[in-house]
This record gives C-alpha cells, structure tokens and sequence, in this order.
C-alpha cells in the first residue's frame, strides 16, 4: 500500500472515530469533519492497489458508516431496521458495540497502517 491510499485509510478512520466519540460524549466537535465524513462516502485509492481490494475496503467502510447513520445519526437505511422503543439494555449495547469499533479503528491506527 503506497503512502496516499494509507493517507486515505487514517483519514478515513479519523472521521469515523470522531463521529463515534462525538455521539459518546455528546456533541459535536468538529463540524468539517462531520461534512467529510458526509460527502465523502467512496475512498479514491491508487491505481496501484487492485480493484479487488478498492471494492473490499469501500464496501467494509459503506457497513460502517451505514450502521453509524443508523444508529447514531438517525438517518435509517431500507434494509436496516431496529425498533424505536429500544430500552436501556439495547442501548448500553449498542454503545459498547460503537466504543469497540472505536477501539478496534484505534489499534487499527496505531499498529496495523504503522507497519505498512
């Protein structure tokens, strides 16, 4: 993986972690980051990665990013649907759900893209 498409990942991750950590400790923190992560919905890696690989990692951040709009956001998708009444148990989980995609885009960061 050259340095762009790891560029790419990191930042892709940053916007992630901050939408995660924004939710957990209420409140949005940097409003840019909230309009990348927006519009910025497909990675444009290298040409010198494979289209194999360029469709793998868009379609695992698409999954990401569908159950943080979901979730955290409010904004549903067709195919996903969890009901409105969902009580304190659900939500602690749901929480813990989104504190360990947080921690594993953390080692992610910090010891997988490193190495590369």
């Amino acid at each position: 993986m050259n340095d762009n498409d790891k560029k790419l990942l990191v930042n892709e991750f940053n916007r992630i972690k901050h939408v995660i950590n924004s939710h957990l400790f209420n409140g949005r923190k940097i409003l840019k980051i909230f309009k990348e992560y927006r519009e910025k919905q497909e990675l444009g890696f290298s040409n010198q990665m494979s289209e194999n690989n360029k469709k793998l990692l868009n379609g695992k951040f698409r999954k990401i990013r569908d159950i943080i709009d979901e979730f955290l956001l409010n904004e549903p998708h067709t195919y996903i649907r969890f009901s409105d009444r969902m009580d304190e148990e659900d939500r602690e989980s749901l929480n813990n759900v989104l504190y360990n995609i947080r921690n594993d885009i953390d080692y992610i960061d910090k010891y997988v893209l490193d190495k590369v």
